[in-house]
C-alpha cells in the first residue's frame, strides 16, 4: 500500500515538474520573441511613440476566483502606483467584465491596462480572458514585461497566445525606394524572409517568417510570426510604422 501511495505522490510530483518546465519554456520563448521584435524595430530607425501587448486564453471558471484579484496581480508585477491609478469598471452584463486602468507610473508616463472576463456559450464553466497593456515608455523593457504577466496567466491555468506590437513613425512622407529600404533593414536584422505582402500605393504590408522566433501561426499554409506596416499621414506628416509578432492586431 505506501509503495502505491509513493508511487503516486511521485508521479504528481514529476507532473508538476513538467508543467512548471513547460509554462516556463512558452514564457522564455515569449519574452524573447518581444526582445526579437524590439531587435527589429530598432534597425528600422522610427521614432517609437508606443509598444501594444495582447494576451489572450480559455480558463476554468473555478481557477479565475474574484477578477479583481486577477487585475490587482497585473498590476502589482506592472509596478502600478495604487494612489494613481484609475480603475474604469465597463461591464457589459454578468457574463463579461471589462475593466480598464490608465495609470502614470514612476516614470511619469502613461499606461494603459485592459482586463476582459467573457463566458463561453458554448463550453460551460470556461471563459476567455484577456489583457491589454499599452503604453509609451520604450520598447526597451517588452520582452521583460511579457514575462511579468504571463506568471499571472499561469497562476489561474490559463496558458494565454501573445501578441506585441510597437509603432513608431518617420518624420514626412517617404518615397517607394525609402520605405523598401527601411523593409530590407528590419527583415534582415532578424533573418526574416518576406513571404507575402500588399502595396497599393497608401499602405505598404509585409507578412514574413523568422527563425528566430520559435512561435508562428499558418496563413494560407503559409508559416508567419512576423509582420510589418507603413502608412503616411497627411495631418501630423507624418510615415507610422508597426511592427507586431506574430500579425499586428491593431488598426491601421
Amino acid at each position: 500500500m505506501k509503495k502505491v501511495v509513493y508511487l503516486l505522490i511521485s508521479i504528481t510530483i514529476l507532473l508538476c515538474i513538467i508543467f512548471i518546465i513547460i509554462h516556463f519554456e512558452n514564457a522564455q520563448k515569449s519574452q524573447v520573441a518581444g526582445d526579437i521584435l524590439t531587435k527589429s524595430f530598432k534597425a528600422a530607425g522610427a521614432d517609437f511613440v508606443k509598444s501594444e501587448l495582447y494576451f489572450q486564453g480559455r480558463v476554468n471558471d473555478n481557477d479565475i476566483g474574484n477578477i479583481n484579484k486577477f487585475v490587482g496581480n497585473i498590476s502589482e508585477k506592472l509596478g502600478i502606483n495604487e494612489n494613481k491609478v484609475h480603475i474604469i469598471d465597463k461591464s457589459a452584463s454578468a457574463k463579461e467584465h471589462k475593466l480598464e486602468i490608465n495609470d502614470t507610473i514612476k516614470t511619469g508616463k502613461n499606461l494603459n491596462l485592459k482586463i476582459q472576463l467573457s463566458e463561453n456559450d458554448s463550453r460551460p464553466g470556461e471563459s476567455f480572458i484577456s489583457a491589454d497593456v499599452v503604453e509609451n515608455l520604450s520598447c526597451e523593457g517588452l520582452g521583460a514585461m511579457i514575462q511579468k504577466i504571463m506568471p499571472v496567466f499561469y497562476g489561474i491555468k490559463a496558458d494565454p497566445k501573445v501578441t506585441a506590437c510597437i509603432t513608431g513613425t518617420f518624420n514626412g512622407k517617404k518615397d517607394f525606394e525609402y520605405l523598401n529600404s527601411i523593409c530590407v533593414k528590419t527583415l534582415k536584422e532578424v533573418n526574416a524572409v518576406k513571404v507575402e505582402g500588399i502595396n497599393d500605393g497608401k499602405l505598404i504590408s509585409i507578412s514574413a517568417y523568422s527563425s528566430m522566433i520559435d512561435d508562428s501561426i499558418e496563413v494560407n499554409r503559409k508559416k508567419i510570426n512576423l509582420n510589418l506596416a507603413m502608412r503616411y499621414n497627411n495631418i501630423d506628416n507624418k510615415t507610422y510604422f508597426w511592427l507586431a509578432t506574430p500579425i499586428i492586431s491593431t488598426e491601421y
